[in-house]
């Protein structure tokens, strides 16, 4: 009835009032008619009716009879006041006797579900089903946090209902979820993110996969892995890897049990660190290891096989206690002096030690408490007549009570409830806190020297692999999706649809049909030029034969003979090969059933690398050792622009690839005239038939013109692989001749700069960071600077904005940023960071040394910027600079601070940070020049090896900053499923069924990561960037000059302020700041005539600037003696062809979407553009799929 019932029902059906809360109460009518004041107060609350303001009864009467008149909607009045109330009663009433019944109703399925699932539980057999009514019953909120109150502890598997692809429908798919300590994380952050209607973009990995689940999931499964007797030890446990996570019990018991992870409350404090950190911590562990522990143990349950490692790397030994151990403690670390003993109990690690308690006092607890305090009654040792004996030498050890405690939990111990109480604790929050920067040395290493030696071996070992250029053209096939089509099919049983019901079955039709892309052709050529190409459904197994046929064995003589237990082979001379695609994440997944022994690295949805074994029976099982690479993490550009760039011979290719469906295959000879309408651009079908009669293609049958798709798609699919072998060999020429790196043993340009910066000695005296000191300094990592002017909208127009008129709007540039950022650097920090003690907190210290980076508390802000030096990242996980920063804390360096100092009179505390005075390596800004002055040169004669030195350039700094990847993947055989989760049932994110295969891929959490990075770098690289920037900009803005937009490198301002902001420029800082040297700026618009000529005297006539990274220039240039017009448009999320579409079809011209947007309008943008986009999406079962349906709404 109104937004204030909306809400009232909201609430009534939340997850917290289901079970707790009194059913609503109905308005009771007095004589039929009337109701009382209190009553009256309520309609008027729940109808969000206010008398506030209102003098006299007659006119507040008026505001209710009002609307309930509009609410029934006939027109006629009601007789009096009292027939008003009654109508909001009745309709009122309605609603509740509505929401009591599913109230009750709520109540009885969630009783009937726990009765389900503890009954599952006590029997382990079998699977507990949560169907789709369910949880639109009780919501999939309380559904979950039923299963993690009921199965907490247990070793079961979370079946989410989703889609699977199988041979010509979709089905629900086999996605499966543990619920081990790390997932209940990140299900309960999920939760809590839900809960604060936080976006989740800014969630883990683990994190937004649950997130998928609470918004997405129609069906929930719980199951108990399927295991044999030889799973189980004697005492009836499951096997499995032994590890350490908290406690997941509260004690009843008053003794003091903290120091062992054992409390009365949840409290967040109490679960900030793993139980390991505590117990090493009670230990009396020094801080700067502690530090040293949390930065690489990344997993809160750390298994029993990484002790070890731990031991090594803290030097430490730990003794370690089992409940079920009889050979005594187990010796880790052993040697080392300093030692701890550990007890681990029910997964979870404490100190061994004395506890200030007897054994006696402990097991007579309960018979004791009614009559002794607790002090009173510790020491009790027996029991003698009518009194105790008490001694405080009888204490007993923390191992004996919580083994005890444990065997008697049903007394001592009650479960935790993953409630709200738990959602918030620091449990769920993986942030680093910062109490104190102590670091262990090793946390620091000098591995930035370049190894010739290193890189010679590989490039040894790199030429056993003979290298195979390939290509796989692909079908779209459509499957019907029976989940969607079963919720279609409820809607259309309804006997009168609604609005909502229209809507929502024309959404779920976009959905019904997936078309997945299935491959029919495979080609490859060799390093040596041999050809093979194969066909059918199983194409991607018969190039693997062809390749496994003519690869030979190349021995490099580096072989040790030896047995590779991760990869599981004999490291012996054997046939190998690299695959080398271009956009390898989509061909390497057509591939990936045939495989075995998979080890991939994956960022996101994209492959990094892969190697794996293939087995060739066609060829008397001969072995295949593979390594899949991508070549466009080396060569960044599509492979059409090849041909320019490599001055190779490379045809267009007009290709009508929706022509290809299952279909037309089949028949292979098809009518020419079919592919017409699927070419969308001029020219292209004539461009067809002519390449068809060049190729002699065309074939005539019954008097029309007929082709061999076949025969085609393999020409241009061949044609493909000899370009990427073409532009790849010429590549790597260029590379060896110029910085003598061999490619074949490099993965992406970020290495290849890195290896090139480190060969040349960049880098040298430089320590690399880990742990503590690579956290803090990670945190000062600023990115350049993208905003409007103040943060709001802008619009300049000089042809109808008086204010304006005359006025040309400039792009303003920077050359190269980054490299003049490196350029213009003192040189690279040496030496290890030193802890700032309380002395040295403070300006005139850090103005004495080579750099700092540093946490400070900012207490006043001189001088407001329209563009603000300052920034933080909001609640949506974007960062805004702006000047409202006086109490807030920032992470920031020398450079940064000083900018904040000159431009904006900040005054601060310093908090804590790390400094550095052993000097600075200079030679960054001379390598740096001369990458720079060797591309100019290059350029200048026209030799497009320039790209190799503008790839280094642009790529240099990247890999200092780069974040560890905490999270690996594992691709495993049907037959070792069970084992693999019986052994890492702990690590494990999630797993799913691979497509059209009987493999699974698992996502794991890793346990240790120590991850080392030139951070110290690449903050500095960025800071730099930054300073360049603020220098012009607030140099504009103390002169009154009009700058309007930001976007990390260039500046749109007012076209004759730039001559102005050059003259003043000289003038303060003493140097040109016009030209194409490194650090100096140019007018940057680009804008050709319709023949593809280049303009001169390019500006913008009129430019809206909608946010970041969102703004259109309306181009104005000259060539000759005419003027051309033309378009720079951004639209962040939305390809500059999608703009150009939705313009088109809402018959407006580009600058009119974006005065709409610029209004507040709202414009959906159709990035698919109605089907002539290509736009893929890369399943985790590793499957490719078109998308039907891709709408993005963009507002401002």
């Amino acid at each position: 009835m109104g937004e204030s019932l909306g809400d009232f029902q909201t609430t009534l059906l939340s997850t917290d009032n289901i079970m707790t809360s009194r059913l609503p109460r109905y308005i009771k009518l007095i004589n039929n008619i009337d109701i009382s004041k209190n009553s009256k107060r309520r309609l008027r609350k729940m109808f969000g009716l206010s008398f506030k303001g209102v003098k006299g009864v007659k006119n507040q009467n008026k505001i209710v009879m009002d609307y309930a008149k509009e609410l029934r909607g006939t027109g006629k009045r009601f007789r009096s006041i009292k027939y008003a109330y009654r109508f909001l009663a009745d309709g009122f009433n309605s609603d509740v006797e509505r929401k009591r019944e599913q109230i009750i109703k709520a109540r009885k399925v969630r009783k009937d579900l726990m009765s389900r699932l503890i009954n599952f539980k006590l029997g382990k057999k079998g699977s507990a089903y949560i169907v789709e009514k369910d949880i639109e019953i009780l919501g999939i909120e309380t559904i979950l946090r039923m299963v993690m109150d009921i199965f907490a502890g247990e070793m079961v598997l979370l079946r989410a209902g989703g889609i699977t692809l199988d041979a010509n429908e979709i089905d629900e798919t086999e996605r499966f979820f543990t619920l081990n300590q790390s997932n209940i994380e990140g299900l309960i952050d999920a939760l809590k993110t839900q809960q604060e209607d936080y976006a989740v973009g800014g969630a883990h990995y683990s994190d937004a996969e649950f997130a998928t689940v609470l918004s997405e999931t129609t069906s929930l499964t719980i199951t108990y892995p399927d295991y044999s007797s030889s799973d189980f030890n004697k005492s009836g446990k499951i096997k499995t890897k032994k590890g350490g996570a908290f406690f997941k019990y509260l004690s009843l018991v008053e003794f003091d049990l903290t120091r062992y992870g054992v409390y009365k409350a949840v409290i967040p404090d109490n679960y900030k660190h793993n139980c390991l950190y505590k117990a090493l911590e009670n230990g009396g562990m020094s801080e700067e290891k502690l530090n040293r522990l949390t930065s690489f143990v990344v997993n809160r349950d750390v298994p029993m096989s990484k002790l070890k490692i731990v031991c090594e790397k803290l030097h430490i030994e730990i003794r370690l206690r089992k409940r079920d151990a009889r050979k005594g403690a187990i010796i880790y670390g052993k040697g080392h002096s300093e030692s701890y003993e550990i007890g681990l109990i029910d997964r979870h690690y404490f100190l061994v030690e004395k506890c200030d308690f007897t054994m006696f006092s402990l097991k007579n607890y309960f018979n004791l408490i009614d009559h002794y305090s607790v002090d009173e009654m510790r020491y009790f040792y027996k029991k003698r007549k009518m009194s105790y004996c008490s001694d405080d030498n009888r204490k007993t050890d923390s191992f004996k009570v919580m083994h005890y405690l444990f065997e008697n939990k049903e007394k001592y111990l009650v479960p935790i409830s993953f409630d709200k109480g738990i959602l918030e604790t620091q449990f769920v929050d993986r942030a680093f806190d910062f109490d104190n920067l102590i670091y262990n040395d090793e946390e620091c290493c000098l591995e930035n020297e370049y190894d010739i030696e290193k890189e010679q071996y590989k490039v040894k070992r790199g030429k056993e692999f003979k290298k195979w250029f390939f290509d796989t053209e692909s079908f779209k096939f459509s499957m019907i999706n029976t989940t969607i089509e079963s919720k279609i099919d409820k809607i259309k049983s309804k006997i009168d649809l609604t609005q909502k019901d229209k809507q929502e079955l024309k959404e779920l039709e976009k959905k019904r049909i997936i078309r997945v892309h299935r491959p029919y052709m495979a080609c490859a050529i060799s390093d040596a030029g041999e050809k093979i190409c194969s066909y059918g459904d199983d194409c991607c197994r018969l190039i693997l034969d062809a390749i496994t046929k003519l690869t030979e064995v190349r021995a490099s003589g580096e072989e040790t003979g030896e047995y590779n237990i991760q990869g599981g082979y004999m490291d012996i001379p054997c046939k190998k090969a690299l695959l080398i695609a271009h956009n390898c994440n989509y061909d390497y997944r057509f591939f990936q059933k045939y495989l075995f022994g998979i080890d991939q690295k994956t960022k996101g949805s994209g492959l990094m690398n892969a190697t794996a074994n293939y087995c060739s029976w066609k060829n008397n099982k001969t072995m295949l050792r593979l390594q899949f690479k991508d070549s466009l993490k080396l060569i960044a550009m599509p492979l059409r622009k090849f041909g320019k760039c490599f001055k190779l011979k490379q045809e267009k290719e007009v290709f009508p690839y929706d022509l290809y469906n299952m279909k037309n295959l089949r028949e292979n000879i098809v009518e020419c005239s079919k592919a017409k309408r699927h070419f969308y651009r001029d020219g292209e079908y004539k461009q067809f038939l002519k390449n068809l009669k060049r190729l002699g293609m065309i074939i005539n049958h019954n008097g029309k013109k007929h082709f061999n798709m076949m025969k085609y798609s393999e020409y241009y699919c061949m044609m493909d692989c000899k370009v990427l072998k073409a532009g790849y060999e010429t590549f790597r020429g260029w590379v060896l001749k110029q910085i003598s790196i061999d490619v074949d043993g490099v993965w992406t340009i970020a290495s290849l700069a890195d290896k090139y910066m480190k060969k040349n000695g960049v880098y040298d005296g430089v320590y690399q960071l880990a742990g503590v000191p690579q956290l803090f300094i990670q945190k000062c990592v600023v990115g350049g600077r993208t905003m409007c002017r103040d943060n709001i909208k802008w619009k300049f127009d000089s042809v109808e904005n008086p204010d304006h008129k005359g006025q040309k709007m400039a792009d303003y540039d920077g050359v190269s940023l980054y490299p003049s950022s490196m350029y213009r650097m003192e040189g690279c920090l040496m030496g290890k960071p030193k802890i700032l003690n309380d002395n040295q907190k403070n300006w005139n210290f850090l103005q004495s040394i080579d750099g700092f980076f540093v946490k400070i508390k900012i207490t006043d802000v001189g001088i407001d910027r329209h563009f603000s030096l300052m920034s933080e990242v909001n609640e949506n996980g974007v960062r805004v600079f702006h000047n409202d920063m006086v109490g807030k804390e920032l992470y920031i360096d020398r450079i940064g601070l000083e900018d904040l100092i000159k431009f904006q009179q900040v005054k601060f505390d310093v908090l804590l940070g790390y400094y550095y005075d052993e000097g600075r390596n200079p030679l960054i800004r001379e390598v740096i020049k001369r990458v720079f002055d060797l591309r100019l040169q290059l350029k200048k004669q026209k030799n497009e090896a320039q790209l190799v030195y503008k790839l280094i350039m642009n790529s240099a700094y990247g890999k200092t900053i780069l974040k560890p990847i905490n999270t690996e993947e594992a691709i495993i055989g049907k037959k070792d499923v069970d084992k693999y989760i019986r052994d890492n049932y702990n690590y494990i994110i999630e797993y799913e069924k691979m497509f059209e295969s009987d493999k699974y891929r698992f996502k794991i959490h890793k346990t240790i990561n120590e991850h080392f990075n030139n951070c110290v770098v690449g903050v500095e690289v960025l800071s730099m960037s930054k300073r360049i920037m603020n220098e012009v900009m607030c140099l504009c803005e103390d002169n009154n000059l009009t700058a309007y937009y930001q976007d990390t490198d260039s500046i749109h301002m007012v076209w004759d302020d730039v001559s102005v902001l050059k003259k003043k420029f000289k003038e303060i800082y003493g140097k040109e700041l016009d030209g194409k040297q490194l650090g100096q700026f140019h007018i940057d618009f680009d804008l050709e005539d319709e023949n593809g000529n280049e303009c001169k005297n390019v500006y913008a006539e009129k430019s809206i600037f909608l946010g970041k990274k969102c703004y259109i220039d309306c181009l104005v240039g000259d060539y000759g003696n005419k003027k051309v017009r033309g378009f720079h448009i951004r639209m962040k999320g939305v390809p500059n062809s999608t703009i150009l579409y939705t313009a088109n079809k809402m018959g407006i011209s580009l600058d009119k979407l974006y005065e709409m947007l610029y209004d507040g309008k709202r414009i959906k943008f159709d990035l698919l553009e109605g089907g002539k986009r290509c736009n893929f999406k890369f399943h985790n079962n590793g499957c490719v799929s078109s998308m039907n349906n891709f709408v993005r709404e963009i507002g401002f």
